[in-house]
């Protein structure tokens, strides 16, 4: 975070930021600007609804915020990362959506269809690890992971488990993306995966591990988080 807030001073993406007479920023604007950047620096390393989360605690969005988020965020992370909370229990306010339209112009629309179309995303597990905070530990960045069709779960028909290295049971990818990817696993599309980033305690159970997902028809070189375990 510190080399992207020097990147940040040195652009000049605070100079449109208010300030008062003594030339600080009002107390509720840094708070705001901290936020922006945690939000920022956990979708960078993978943790893309958690980063959401802070982003969405913002209460008056600077253009200036917006310009850090487009510098510091890839367009397609950032569209990943609005396709993870729109298809979430958490909806993202009516501030963050127009943060979100103004990032990403007209490929707002591709979030509606995004898990059936892209070649890779990255994803949120859930399930039961819950009760298993040493098997967290087991995992880090990088480690390679499956998707597991579960039609005759007895839960959910559209159930896709992720399994690690050794075939345990990490957790779920959550119902509402299952429902979208459950019926081209059908088809016979594959998916490779990897675990992307596993946050520390400090998040709950489901904010803390996500996977990178690939269609395994995409041959292009693809390289996993392999830098960050825990934020």
């Amino acid at each position: 975070m510190l080399n992207m807030l020097s990147a940040i001073i040195e652009k000049g993406f605070l100079k449109g930021i208010p300030v008062d007479s003594r030339g600080e920023f009002d107390p509720g604007i840094a708070v705001d600007l901290c936020r922006v950047l945690q939000g920022v620096s956990l979708i960078r390393c993978g943790a893309l609804l958690a980063g959401v989360q802070v982003l969405a605690e913002v209460k008056e969005w600077h253009n200036s915020f917006v310009q850090i988020c487009c510098e510091f965020v890839p367009r397609e992370r950032l569209l990943n990362a609005l396709a993870e909370a729109m298809f979430a229990a958490f909806k993202p306010e009516h501030r963050l959506g127009l943060l979100f339209g103004a990032a990403l112009g007209a490929d707002f629309s591709k979030v509606y269809k995004f898990y059936e179309e892209a070649p890779q995303f990255i994803t949120r597990v859930v399930g039961p690890h819950h009760g298993d905070p040493l098997g967290l530990k087991r995992l880090k960045a990088g480690q390679p992971a499956f998707l597991v069709r579960e039609p005759a779960n007895p839960y959910d028909p559209n159930a896709i488990s992720v399994r690690d290295f050794m075939g345990a049971g990490i957790g779920y990818i959550r119902a509402t993306i299952a429902e979208r990817l459950a019926p081209i696993m059908d088809k016979g599309v594959r998916f490779s995966a990897a675990i992307e980033v596993v946050l520390d305690d400090r998040f709950s159970p489901n904010d803390r591990i996500y996977v990178a997902v690939r269609r395994e028809a995409d041959q292009k070189m693809w390289q996993p988080n392999s830098g960050i375990s825990a934020v």
